[in-house]
């Protein structure tokens, strides 16, 4: 998949951006203000995201990260 350097790629399971108590598209819009407003490195960002959306889950979750260059 071409993309240009610098892009980064999440790929997130429901388990980590779904609250049962919430719409799915007002999570997926906080973890993406997440995503934008976060750290610029990587490991830096899923460390952040995992700490904030990663707690008190009944579901399994999964994040992979990728950084083209």
């Amino acid at each position: 998949m071409p993309a240009p350097p610098g892009t980064r790629l999440l790929l997130v399971t429901d388990g980590l951006v779904e609250v049962r108590t919430a719409h799915l598209d007002a999570t997926l819009g906080e973890f993406s203000d997440a995503v934008i407003e976060g750290p610029a490195d990587l490991e830096e960002l899923c460390e952040v995201l995992l700490a904030r959306f990663g707690h008190n889950k009944d579901d399994d979750i999964a994040l992979i990260a990728a950084l083209f260059s």
